[in-house]
């Protein structure tokens, strides 16, 4: 204390120099960091997250109307970009849900764009493998039209043929899938190995009839001889499927009336694609509606 006393200038000047640097820190503190009211992201910018659209708007001419594309510019030219644009309510110019099963395309498809005639029903189940991924019907009608063109009945003569000798196999194999299940699991058993090559004789059978059919149309031609073919070729490559004398054997059986099986369902659904196609209509009561599908067979 003596000492401030003796010298009052330094004291003074000393004081004087505290205070000025105190000021100093407080307003570089102040210009340093100003203080702003929204909140700040990881990013060290400030976005007003709560309010997403609450961005300043383009200065624009006077007149000339915020766009949205004006919006969107003055968003993304900082950051970060947190602006949600306005959606646009779609335009209901479909009244089919997307997640609907469109049963008309799937006829229009298979008719390679030609028309068909849809509704009706057929209860006869088909239950082998091969049957197994062939609908029951390919379309229906509720009745039969008035009238055909000489082509037409010739068509409908036809599949009603074709059919008999398809209905009256199923007709005398009934639960086929059951036979073929039996022999799978007790492979062993000689009764269950000839009840599945007694359906393959059956099958090889209907391939036999259909190659006899001396008035097949010549627009169903070349697609029933592959459809013939191809029950000769399941029936024959079922009968070996139980004559299998190891695992190893029994598989590749499998294999190869599956893969005949597949080549029979194509050549099945293309000759019912033709009925189709030709606008060829079977009633529930006829043999040719073996080749018609409804959708809940689908």
């Amino acid at each position: 204390m003596e000492w401030l006393r003796a010298h009052p200038y330094i004291s003074a000047l000393s004081a004087a120099a505290i205070i000025f640097l105190v000021g100093i820190y407080i307003v570089q503190r102040q210009v340093a960091g100003p203080i702003h009211s929204g909140t700040s992201t990881w990013e060290g910018a400030t976005s007003p997250f709560l309010n997403p659209t609450g961005y300043a708007t383009i200065h624009s001419a006077p007149g000339t109307p915020q766009t949205q594309e004006n919006i969107m510019q003055n968003v993304t030219s900082g950051p970060p970009y947190t602006y949600t644009p306005p959606t646009t309510a779609p335009t209901d110019t479909n009244t089919n849900s997307d997640d609907s099963f469109d049963f008309d395309a799937f006829i229009k498809t298979l008719s390679s764009g030609q028309n068909r005639t849809t509704a009706g029903t057929k209860q006869a189940e088909i239950d082998t493998p091969a049957y197994s991924f062939i609908p029951s019907k390919l379309m229906s009608a509720t009745s039969a039209p008035d009238r055909r063109t000489d082509m037409e009945q010739k068509l409908y003569d036809y599949g009603n043929e074709v059919g008999s000798f398809i209905q009256s196999f199923e007709d005398q194999h009934p639960g086929v899938a059951q036979i073929l299940k039996n022999q799978v699991e007790d492979r062993n058993d000689a009764s269950k190995a000839a009840a599945v090559v007694a359906i393959a004789d059956a099958l090889k059978s209907v391939g036999n009839n259909l190659t006899i059919i001396d008035n097949v149309p010549s627009q169903m031609a070349v697609v029933h001889v592959r459809v013939a073919k191809s029950y000769i070729a399941i029936g024959t490559n079922l009968a070996l499927v139980p004559q299998a004398q190891n695992d190893a054997d029994f598989l590749k059986a499998i294999e190869t009336y599956n893969a005949h099986a597949d080549t029979f369902v194509k050549n099945y659904v293309a000759l019912a694609e033709l009925f189709g196609a030709y606008g060829i209509v079977f009633a529930s009561i006829d043999a040719g509606s073996v080749f018609t599908f409804t959708p809940n067979s689908l």
